[in-house]
């Protein structure tokens, strides 16, 4: 869907800005598009002569799989440039060892990590959120008069976060409001008064090109440069668009009706002990080394990694798919999960003492890490061992809602028609995105693949939205399919407990931590297999 939104920025940038058909895209005035446009226009250039993948060739099948397995390889390397300066921001708060923690932690946090192979929106934005902290630190400490190469790479990764998502924006004020304090923390300090004018011209040279750069992927806020911001943003902040609703805390609830502790309770239940440790260590041991750190980066830090969390608590902007759309805020608070773990090391002394704190962390961050093994590639399930794992969320917090377990189930039905049926449809009713399983499905099985209320022409839809079953088991007794794959999500306990899940007639069944994400149900009032 958003890849779509994607190609359409792509026409209106090579037209000149003459191809308006972004337009049409439904929700594409409040987004930016710097992804999915620089991965169509990539992938243009590496598979094919770029104006034909753009209009004719992005829904020929070959291309489809070969654009989204090109997507997932430029969403790791995003990933990765979110450790990176996740590290070396750390790094600017405490020195080395708190930067290899600080990678660390973020390598081993299962979600941000399967995300970072996965999810198109909030990882980009999440690098460039740590991209744009490292340069401003860096810009301040040039502080009075930072040099025109920083000034011009602050801006850019300014562009960069507004072209990946309109939040990004905030930066911007981040930037100017943290100027202006530092001015005023040196002027009271220092015997010579800097000069404000200078300081500021810079600020707001790094500011002002940045928003420019970053219009370039976001064509409807060039109609109105200085108004359509304030629009955006006001309308994120309250988005009615949703997915109806969700599973949280064992009940089907309304994304217009959660409770403020959704994001807090989110972030505790995903969240790696290791990390949550550092978090309580942070907090205890500050007062006693704060010495040992720059406490003026650790509270620009803070800032940016906390105040976001507080603004969407007061605002109770909707929100869903667990605490994704705040992923950018992980990177600062991972660099202050480090420094707590830092400042425990340093509060050893004896030899002894240092090695039982380092073997304590070394097994806090061997859990995820062994968990991610075990569970490739499904990542980006995982819950933590105070919530009970997977297998004590399930039934309580929704869990595959992006539906990463589909192509798994996909390539298994494929193989086993194939096997049994070889000359026979079979019509498949798929939960999630139909992206998820339609190109492995049309590509294994060819035009014997008849996916289930969808028309023919469903994917030159640029509108196409997602579609949740939610399993039960009345649905095998009066609709028309064969093949069945549904997720566990929005089961609730209940229903799990009352043998609702997995499904009778059940296949093949994809498992995560030893419980059912995903389940290949066969229908057995289908003709397919009633002879």
């Amino acid at each position: 869907m958003d890849s779509n939104y994607g190609f359409l920025i792509l026409k209106y940038i090579l037209s000149a800005g003459t191809d308006t058909s972004y337009s049409t895209f439904w929700h594409g005035y409040l987004y930016s598009g710097f992804f999915f446009t620089l991965t169509g226009l990539l992938s243009g250039l590496l598979f094919d002569s770029l104006p034909h993948f753009i209009y004719d060739g992005f829904f020929e099948l070959r291309r489809l799989l070969e654009y989204f397995q090109f997507s997932h390889a430029v969403n790791s390397l995003f990933g990765f440039y979110l450790f990176f300066f996740t590290g070396l921001c750390a790094k600017e708060a405490k020195g080395w060892r708190s930067a290899c923690v600080a990678l660390i932690l973020t390598a081993a946090s299962p979600r941000i990590f399967g995300h970072a192979m996965n999810n198109p929106k909030d990882i980009p934005f999440a690098a460039a959120y740590m991209f744009t902290a490292y340069l401003m630190i860096r810009f301040f400490k040039q502080f009075p008069r930072p040099s025109w190469s920083s000034t011009a790479a602050l801006a850019l990764s300014l562009g960069v976060s507004l072209g990946v998502r309109v939040g990004g924006i905030l930066l911007s004020f981040y930037l100017i409001f943290f100027g202006v304090l530092l001015y005023f923390k040196k002027r009271g300090r220092g015997i010579h008064r800097p000069a404000f004018l200078p300081w500021m011209l810079r600020l707001s040279t790094a500011a002002l090109y940045g928003y420019l750069v970053g219009l370039i992927f976001w064509p409807f806020g060039q109609i109105n440069p200085f108004l359509h911001i304030f629009r955006a943003m006001a309308e994120l902040s309250d988005f009615k668009f949703s997915q109806g609703d969700l599973l949280y805390q064992g009940q089907i609830v309304s994304t217009s009706q959660l409770p403020w502790h959704y994001i807090p309770l989110w972030i505790c239940i995903t969240t790696p002990v290791v990390v949550l440790t550092g978090w309580f260590l942070f907090a205890a041991l500050l007062r006693s080394r704060r010495s040992s750190a720059s406490v003026s980066i650790l509270f620009f830090l803070g800032t940016l990694g906390l105040f976001p969390i507080a603004a969407v608590i007061v605002k109770h902007s909707v929100v869903y798919n667990d605490w994704r759309h705040l992923y950018f805020v992980y990177g600062p608070l991972a660099v202050l999960a480090a420094v707590g773990w830092d400042f425990f090391f340093d509060s050893l002394r004896a030899n002894r003492r240092k090695a039982a704190g380092a073997a304590l962390f070394a097994a806090l961050a061997a859990m995820p890490i062994g968990w991610m093994i075990r569970n490739h590639p499904y990542q980006a399930l995982y819950f933590n061992a105070l919530t009970g794992g997977v297998q004590g969320a399930a039934g309580r917090y929704d869990m595959d809602y992006w539906g990463q377990s589909l192509r798994s189930a996909c390539e298994w039905l494929a193989d086993y028609h194939n096997l049994h049926y070889p000359e026979q449809s079979a019509v498949v009713h798929a939960d999630g995105h139909i992206m998820s399983s339609y190109a492995v499905l049309r590509n294994r099985l060819g035009s014997r693949y008849v996916p289930y209320l969808y028309p023919d022409n469903h994917l030159l839809n640029p509108n196409l939205r997602y579609m949740h079953i939610r399993y039960n088991a009345d649905m095998l007794t009066y609709e028309r399919w064969d093949y069945g794959i549904f997720l566990l999500n929005k089961q609730t306990l209940a229903e799990i407990k009352g043998g609702n899940w997995p499904p009778a007639n059940t296949l093949h069944e994809v498992k995560v931590g030893g419980l059912t994400v995903c389940a290949v149900v066969k229908n057995p009032d289908s003709p397919l297999f009633s002879g």
